[in-house]
Formats: structure tokens, C-alpha cells, sequence
């Protein structure tokens, strides 16, 4: 198999993956049980005393306009979530992975993209910042 444009591959299946998650019907918002406690209101302290830490509470109206457009929040907690996939690969090839191995390494979205993706929770925007997430260069030691 080529991969010299892995990237355009990856896009390639990002889309069909989107498109047919739209299809069927798996890009509405999805309120689950935790929903709530993610997304309660706190002030000062009380943030600190709740089931869950409230800085989704905060992102959640920026990604939604407010609160006006819930239906957004599945396309950007995904979009987020292989834009991670993408730099974790890209990151690996630049530490000397070949392009099959990028293409390896990014292809696979994984079933909590699949199940979560839609979700009304942090875990997809949580998992994508850790994926996307990668330590400073590495400076070359000098010898004395």
C-alpha cells in the first residue's frame, strides 16, 4: 500500500467516518446520565465541592453559541478528537515513524470516538487533548 500521502488518507476516512455517523443518525447531542453534574452551574469554591470540576460548565456555552446551537458540540468534540489523531501522528513521523506507521497510528478513531463522540461530557475534548498533547523538542546534549 503507498502512504506518501497518508494525510490525504486520513482526511479521506475522516469524512466517509463523519458522514456516515451523520447517516446515521450519531451527530445529535447526546445527554447522558453525567450530563448534568459535568455541566451544573457552580461560583468560587463551590466548584471544587462537586461531583465533577465545572470547567466544562464554562466551555460548553463557547462551543455552542451560547447554549443556542447544541447540535455543534458533536461535530467539534470529533473534529477536535481526529485533528488529535492527525498531530499524534504527525508528531511520531517526526520522531522518525514511517508514513505506513503514521497512517496506523492516526486511522484507527477508536470505539470512544464511536460511543462518546456525541456525548454531552468532557471525555471526548479530554481524550483529544491528550492525544494531540506532546513533550518540548529534545535538545541535543552537549559534551564538555
Amino acid at each position: 500500500m503507498r502512504t506518501r500521502n497518508w494525510g490525504a488518507i486520513y482526511l479521506g476516512v475522516c469524512a466517509t467516518v463523519l458522514g456516515g455517523l451523520a447517516a446515521a443518525g450519531l451527530m445529535r447531542p447526546w445527554f447522558t446520565l453525567d450530563t448534568a453534574s459535568w455541566t451544573a452551574p457552580c461560583h468560587g469554591i463551590d466548584c471544587f465541592a462537586g461531583q465533577h470540576f465545572q470547567l466544562y460548565a464554562r466551555i460548553f456555552p463557547l462551543l455552542t453559541l451560547g447554549g443556542h446551537a447544541p447540535w455543534l458540540l458533536p461535530w467539534i468534540q470529533d473534529f477536535a478528537f481526529l485533528g488529535a489523531g492527525y498531530a499524534l501522528a504527525r508528531a511520531a513521523g517526526a520522531a522518525g515513524l514511517s508514513r505506513t506507521g503514521m497512517l496506523a497510528l492516526a486511522l484507527p478513531g477508536s470505539n470512544m470516538l464511536l460511543i462518546w463522540g456525541r456525548a454531552e461530557m468532557p471525555e471526548t475534548l479530554g481524550r483529544a487533548a491528550l492525544l494531540a498533547a506532546r513533550p518540548p523538542p529534545r535538545r541535543p546534549c552537549r559534551s564538555s
